[in-house]
This record gives C-alpha cells, sequence and structure tokens, in this order.
C-alpha cells in the first residue's frame, strides 16, 4: 500500500509540472506574439480600443481571484473588464489547469488566477476592481442572516452534469453560500460527507441554507 500510494504521489507530481510548464509555455509564447505584434508599439491603435490614457503598449499581468472579492460566482461577462478598463480575459488558472481564451460565460471561483492583457494603467485598475470586496446587495446575498437559514432537502436530479463529482470539486460554498450537512442514498444516511463523497443520481441532500439559496442550487444542479 506504501509503495502503491508513492507511485500516485509520484506521477502526481510529475502531471503538476506539466500542468505548470504548460500555463507557462502559453504565457510565454503569448507575451511573444504581443511583442512582435504591431500592438506592442506606442503608436499602434486597434479598433474600439479607447485611446489616451498615456499608455499604448499592450502586457499581459496576473491577477488571483480572493474568496470574497466582487468577481466570485460571477461570469467574465458580469465583469466591467472591457467597457472600464478595456482588459480582456486571456487565460485562466485554476487549481493547475489552464482554461485558455475563457468563454463570456466561464464562471471565476476563488484562487483562480486570471492572465489580463490591457495597457499597464487599465491593468493595474483592473487588478484593484477585482481585488475588492463584494458591497452591498451582494454581500447581502452571499452572507444570510441566522434567522435565514434552515435545513431543506434536494433531490440530486438524474441529468446533472454534476454526476459523479466529489464534493470537493463543486465550489457550493463559493457560489451558493450553503453546506451539504447530510446525504441520503439507497435508505443509507452520510452524516458530514466529505471533500471525497460523489453525487449520486436520486441523492437525497440535507442543505444548511436560506431558502433562495436553495433554489439557486437546485437550478444549477438540474443543468
Amino acid at each position: 500500500m506504501a509503495g502503491l500510494t508513492a507511485a500516485f504521489l509520484l506521477v502526481g507530481a510529475v502531471f503538476w509540472r506539466k500542468l505548470i510548464r504548460l500555463h507557462n509555455r502559453f504565457e510565454m509564447e503569448l507575451r511573444t506574439q504581443l511583442v512582435d505584434s504591431p500592438f506592442a508599439e506606442a503608436n499602434g491603435s486597434w479598433a474600439g480600443w479607447p485611446k489616451g490614457n498615456g499608455e499604448g503598449k499592450l502586457n499581459l499581468a496576473e491577477s488571483v481571484i480572493g474568496e470574497h472579492t466582487r468577481a466570485v460566482a460571477r461570469a467574465i461577462s458580469e465583469l466591467p473588464l472591457r467597457p472600464l478598463f478595456s482588459c480582456t480575459i486571456a487565460s485562466i488558472e485554476r487549481q493547475g489547469i489552464v482554461i485558455p481564451n475563457p468563454g463570456a460565460a466561464t464562471i471565476l471561483y476563488p484562487n483562480d488566477k486570471v492572465l489580463l492583457l490591457g495597457r499597464n494603467e487599465d491593468l493595474r485598475r483592473a487588478d484593484h476592481w477585482l481585488s475588492q470586496e463584494a458591497e452591498g446587495a451582494e454581500a447581502a446575498h452571499r452572507e444570510p442572516q441566522l434567522s435565514d437559514l434552515s435545513l431543506q432537502r434536494l433531490t440530486v436530479p438524474a441529468v446533472s452534469r454534476h454526476i459523479g463529482k466529489a464534493l470537493g470539486e463543486l465550489p457550493l460554498k463559493a457560489l451558493f453560500g450553503i453546506q451539504i450537512v447530510g446525504i441520503e442514498r439507497d435508505q443509507q444516511l452520510v452524516v458530514s460527507p466529505g471533500r471525497s463523497e460523489a453525487l449520486h443520481a436520486g441523492d437525497q441532500l440535507l442543505i444548511l441554507g436560506a431558502p433562495e439559496q436553495v433554489n439557486e442550487l437546485a437550478f444549477w444542479l438540474s443543468t
């Protein structure tokens, strides 16, 4: 058993290094292409790209999405990166997995490392916006009052794309602010399921959360 565990750790380490090299190579190639393009010139222009902020050169910068920041659980299309800062997300690194050129519907999760493309001052402003904590209605939505919480049951639909995924893979707390405190499966109850517990079709989830949070989770599970 010890030998098998060591083998898995070795394979995992090799796989992790390959992922890191893949992301680094993607970023280096993108930087090289940018330097060789006319958009890197101070007098260069890009159709639809705002002018007049004093910096014409395009550059790349990384920004890490914090756990309670305003970008968490929001799609890229909901972020003001283009209209306010003229910046584009070129890639996302998520738990070692690289998502190049993510689509507008891609949801951002805590600890995502986003690679931004834009001008230096715009990149600094975009990073500052991304690092701000959620305020007002957003914060209130994610952190309901204690009196709003209750235990509710929810059935995992057979058509859910999340079937087979471990709880640790699903950003339930970040997206909905809920906790799964139990799972009833085949008339057996799993109390306080661990991160490795996978979802099965027909599972009865016992959820601690506000009613609107559970409703959002129900819709998410059905997609």
